[in-house]
């Protein structure tokens, strides 16, 4: 059995109100595991953010939500394509939003700016979270932004129309020594003898899907 050593490291804040009413308490945290022994993932990480108000309605009853991620690994030294390829091959409606077009949406210094400017409790947690975002990637990948992966997988629900979507059929690679778990999409269109089963995005309206994702934190 392998021994996993694992740096684990977190930061978390709390923010209240002088006064109850209509503006709510807020938590906000980040925790970040680094793994050494495993074979599947080397880093992880998880983030929330928490609501709550006080008082509601003037009762001594409280009111609150929150959301965030569960852990989820940031970079692995593994990885389980067989999953991927039991989605791909079930023949239910695929889309793919892969690293070529998450790449393509960047948030930096300018996004966080705008954050600390909302001025509003979320406003404010968003920097925060955006500031520890932009440090990890500048640590890790040398860059002074950062790809909004999951955002863009929630606009492609909410905002199809920003996207540029192409039929292709899509295979993940299970077995290959150096290419277990890419995913092998085949781009020769119409002329190919394979059938579609994946609507993969290749290119989006970077600047909207990025005003979309600032108007989000401005109106909570």
């Amino acid at each position: 059995t392998a021994t996993v050593d694992s740096n684990n490291y977190a930061i978390n804040g709390f923010w209240k109100p002088e006064e109850t009413g209509l503006i709510p308490s807020i938590s906000a945290g980040y925790g970040f595991s680094d793994l050494s022994g495993s074979t599947d993932a080397s880093e992880m990480a998880t983030w929330m953010v928490g609501f709550q108000w006080d008082k509601v309605a003037g009762t001594k009853h409280s009111a609150s939500f929150g959301f965030g991620a569960p852990t989820y690994v940031t970079e692995e030294d593994g990885a389980d394509p067989e999953a991927a390829e039991v989605v791909l091959t079930s023949g239910s409606p695929v889309t793919m939003i892969g690293l070529n077009l998450t790449h393509q949406v960047q948030v930096g210094k300018k996004e966080t700016e705008n954050c600390h400017a909302i001025d509003t409790p979320v406003g404010s947690a968003m920097a925060y979270l955006l500031d520890f975002y932009a440090e990890f990637y500048r640590s890790h990948l040398g860059t002074d932004t950062g790809s909004m992966h999951d955002p863009c997988a929630i606009l492609a629900v909410t905002h199809p129309d920003l996207f540029g979507f192409e039929k292709r059929h899509v295979d993940v690679e299970t077995s290959g020594k150096h290419t277990r778990g890419m995913t092998l999409v085949d781009e020769r269109g119409q002329g190919s003898d394979l059938e579609p089963n994946c609507e993969v995005a290749y290119t989006i309206d970077s600047q909207k899907a990025v005003d979309l994702i600032m108007q989000a934190v401005a109106d909570m």
